[in-house]
């Protein structure tokens, strides 16, 4: 009796799909799942994604309302700054949120978004002056008057220590926003799951 031998092969075919890591919320009501590597955003005003399929896509900033991470780590907003449409990028949000971005000559931009003073550039100047062969730099911190203002109801303790960086920024935005103690409530808001913050 011959014994034969059989060798059955399965062959999976699939389509490498891209795993979806943001929610891109349109301002034409359309959600998109894509995926969005922000440590390598460098265009603020125009945003690149890989869909479903993998395939890049481009979408511009003035049709976006908002991009959220799955996880809300990373929250993009499109806002208007300078007659110009921007994705920011929140990195408080509370009563008072702080934002970032930078514009289309690549310049780094800070602002302060707060209910009764609306969008506030936060900045800072430098001037060069000259004097007996020897040059001095002169920062004027702006962006600290600011503050006091936009916080005058309860002011964060260190607020003249604040340097113009993510990190300190957003340790006194965090600090005011608890310390103000402000009531937020949920209301509808189809955007954005269906929920937003509203003061």
């Amino acid at each position: 009796m011959k014994k034969f031998i059989f060798f059955a092969a399965v062959v999976f075919s699939f389509t490498l799909h891209a795993q979806s890591n943001v929610i891109i919320y349109q301002k034409n009501g359309k959600n998109i799942p894509a995926s969005v590597k922000f440590e390598q955003i460098s265009n603020y005003q125009n945003l690149k994604y890989a869909d479903e399929n993998g395939n890049t896509q481009s979408i511009v900033a003035s049709q976006i309302d908002s991009v959220v991470s799955n996880s809300r780590k990373f929250i993009l907003k499109s806002k208007s700054f300078e007659d110009q449409i921007y994705l920011m990028k929140l990195l408080v949000g509370g009563y008072s949120n702080l934002y970032f971005f930078k514009d289309k000559y690549r310049k780094p931009h800070y602002i302060a978004e707060h209910p009764s003073y609306g969008m506030q550039e936060l900045v800072q100047t430098s001037t060069k002056a000259n004097s007996s062969g020897k040059t001095y730099n002169n920062q004027t911190k702006i962006y600290l008057g600011t503050l006091s203002i936009l916080f005058g109801d309860c002011k964060p303790e260190k607020l003249g220590h604040t340097s113009l960086s993510n990190k300190s920024l957003s340790a006194v935005f965090i600090s005011y926003n608890v310390k103000s103690n402000k009531v937020m409530l949920l209301t509808k808001f189809q955007k954005i799951q269906n929920y937003a913050l509203r003061f």
